[in-house]
């Protein structure tokens, strides 16, 4: 049996009925834009976080790659180049490949690509450089 005291949209006079109605508009699309906020920022948050996961694994391959470099360069007298590095058994991370890499007597280069983040980063060394830590890595998105 329906309840007398609940009104449809059809039983409300025009006024209210269009009223009710642009409610249910307003609310609908207030609710669309709260979802696509929600979504565009935990990507985002993704982003971020697979970003920072792959600097800092290329931090590490870049550090070995440093030491390495130094070796060599203690041993012939110039810097390796990644198939030389590769050959003594320096690797990559899992999801890791190198974008391009130069080497000469005082100054090699190394780029890599993280597959997961497609986060590019570049490190350079020099000949004086005195640790690891004498010039950071330039990173950039390709997404």
């Amino acid at each position: 049996m329906p309840n007398p005291a609940r009104k449809t949209i059809a039983s409300l006079p025009a006024g209210d009925a269009r009223e009710v109605r642009d409610r249910r508009v307003v609310s609908g699309l207030i609710g669309i834009f709260v979802v696509g906020a929600v979504a565009l920022l935990s990507i985002t948050v993704a982003n971020a976080s697979a970003e920072s996961r792959a600097k800092a694994a290329m931090g590490q391959t870049f550090a070995v790659v440093h030491r390495r470099q130094s070796e060599f360069l203690s041993v012939t007298g110039r810097f390796a180049t990644w198939p030389e590095l590769r050959q003594q058994g320096v690797t990559l991370g899992a999801r890791q490949r190198v974008n391009g890499s130069n080497a000469d007597a005082s100054h090699w280069f190394i780029s890599l690509r993280d597959e997961e983040s497609g986060l590019i980063c570049d490190r350079i060394g020099e000949l004086m450089d005195e640790d690891r830590f004498e010039r950071a890595p330039v990173c950039r998105g390709t997404r």
